[in-house]
């Protein structure tokens, strides 16, 4: 096959993904795998089990495991080892609640077009409101079963054993903050974020039996008043959900409530030059555009610069291997 037709075929091939992906949510929304979570069953019991036709049911299962979201041995289907591990709620690495919201999310990716035309979000999330608890509590969890993949790994990695007061601003889940806590003994942390987040960012706290080392913080981060000085600030996927300007002002908020040659800790989607590159963060950049109001990922060059100008130096960026194209920038305050 020529390299045209093995293009052309890639092509064709993505509009598939989509059905991949259907394939996925559904099964969580089965509960398909929680249902196969003791023992192996035939799609015959599945069926019984969950009220479903049985010939759809087998293709569906079916379809399942040719993606390797499940095994099958004869007429019995059953949890893989990975799956085990990744499908079933309350597992570590549980990634169920990030489906989720990919679920709640799809339909608004139907209205792509509107939005690149009109330059407007379709509307914004619920979990954006103060009030709204379960659906801050679903954005909080599906948080956490992202940050879960590398939280660890940064933990080892990051310069805090020096540091004494964190500031975790617009911390969700709080699940960074307590892979830090966990990894540098003297650490004490605040975590600041709305107050229908931090009531489901307490649970994971107390869960991780930190609560003595936790303090809260509530509100909009935009607006309200940050209390306190602090040795270092983790701020985790909070630039690619705002305008230019607000970014801006908000640095220079953290700025001012760092002790002197406190560290400010940027995580996010950054572009490259091109802003076609790394592929992840370009895409994210349209699910910024769907969802929020001004939000976009920005270039390491354009973060930066934002960080010099609200006072910080020695501004670079640290070269670790993680999961879609998400990395760090660091500076100091003098």
């Amino acid at each position: 096959m020529s390299r045209r037709n093995v293009y052309r075929e890639s092509v064709l091939g993505i509009g598939y993904d989509l059905v991949k992906a259907c394939v996925l949510q559904t099964a969580f929304e089965l509960w398909i795998f929680e249902a196969l979570k003791d023992a192996p069953k035939s799609a015959l019991v599945l069926s019984e089990h969950l009220g479903a036709n049985r010939r759809s049911l087998e293709l569906f299962l079916n379809a399942l495991v040719s993606l390797g979201f499940l095994a099958s041995e004869g007429p019995m289907y059953q949890n893989t080892k990975y799956g085990t591990e990744i499908f079933l709620k309350g597992k570590p690495l549980y990634i169920g609640d990030m489906v989720g919201l990919q679920t709640r999310s799809a339909g608004n990716w139907l209205k792509l077009k509107e939005c690149v035309m009109s330059g407007t979000s379709v509307a914004q999330p619920d979990f954006s409101k103060v009030d709204h608890v379960e659906a801050a509590s679903g954005f909080a969890r599906a948080m956490h079963n992202t940050a879960m993949g590398h939280a660890e790994f940064l933990s080892r990695k990051l310069p805090l054993a020096s540091v004494r007061s964190l500031l975790d601003l617009g911390g969700g889940p709080g699940t960074f903050t307590i892979h830090f806590l966990h990894a540098n003994p003297g650490l004490r942390a605040t975590i600041f974020d709305l107050p229908a987040t931090l009531q489901t960012t307490r649970t994971f706290v107390e869960q991780a039996k930190l609560a003595e080392r936790v303090s809260y913080q509530e509100g909009d981060f935009n607006c309200d008043e940050i209390k306190g000085m602090f040795g270092a600030c983790f701020m985790s996927h909070i630039i690619h959900s705002q305008s230019a300007e607000l970014n801006r002002a908000l640095l220079s908020n953290v700025f001012k409530h760092l002790n002197p040659d406190g560290r400010l800790i940027v995580q996010d989607f950054f572009l490259n030059p091109d802003r076609t590159s790394p592929q992840f963060p370009a895409l994210f950049a349209l699910n910024m555009l769907v969802h929020t109001e001004s939000g976009q990922t920005y270039t390491f060059d354009e973060v930066a610069q934002w960080m010099r100008e609200a006072g910080f130096e020695e501004v670079k960026s640290l070269k670790f291997r993680l999961p879609r194209g998400i990395a760090l920038l660091t500076a100091k305050k003098s």
